[in-house]
């Protein structure tokens, strides 16, 4: 009994952070802006990719951040307010794939969600400021300017995969 106990606080935050990451704000700032639905044109995304597709840079901008920070959220409140809850490490893994995948595979919209680019950027802020805001940095710098995702996105995992394995750095290089 005690061990189920245990478990109700992580399985809930990570299920409030999967319906958080579920909530698609392409359709809902395009909705409230009187705009398109954008799972009806272009890529038929949810996305601010997508939105952008509608000519509205406002939409785009709004949509691009509410994903960021519905990945955030979730993330920063268990690192920070999670201890007293009895939320360690491992949950906070846990509630950054479920806001993730939330994004992905939203329930409130027949599982189809958008790629979770702006999420992903939030999760990692999430996680660790630093490298997050410079995962926003190189998106910016090579999914605006150059229009390669691929590779920034190959980008993103090289850099997640350095914090999964070597923490982060002691001193920052920049240059």
């Amino acid at each position: 009994m005690t061990f189920a106990l245990e478990l109700m606080p992580p399985l809930g935050a990570t299920l409030l952070a999967y319906l958080i990451g579920s909530l698609s704000f392409a359709v809902v700032v395009s909705r409230f802006m009187g705009l398109a639905d954008p799972r009806t044109y272009g890529s038929n995304n949810p996305g601010a990719t997508n939105v952008l597709r509608s000519g509205n840079k406002v939409a785009a901008l709004l949509t691009l951040l509410l994903d960021g920070v519905k990945g955030w959220l979730p993330v920063w409140w268990v690192v920070h307010f999670g201890v007293a809850y009895g939320l360690g490490e491992g949950t906070v893994a846990m509630v950054a794939l479920a806001a993730f995948v939330g994004h992905v595979w939203p329930v409130f919209f027949r599982f189809k969600g958008g790629k979770g680019v702006a999420t992903a950027a939030g999760v990692l802020t999430g996680i660790e400021p630093i490298f997050g805001l410079g995962d926003l940095g190189h998106l910016a710098d090579r999914g605006v300017f150059f229009s390669l995702f691929l590779i920034s996105r190959l980008g993103q995992c090289f850099v997640c995969t350095r914090l999964l394995f070597f923490g982060p750095p002691r001193r920052l290089v920049c240059g």
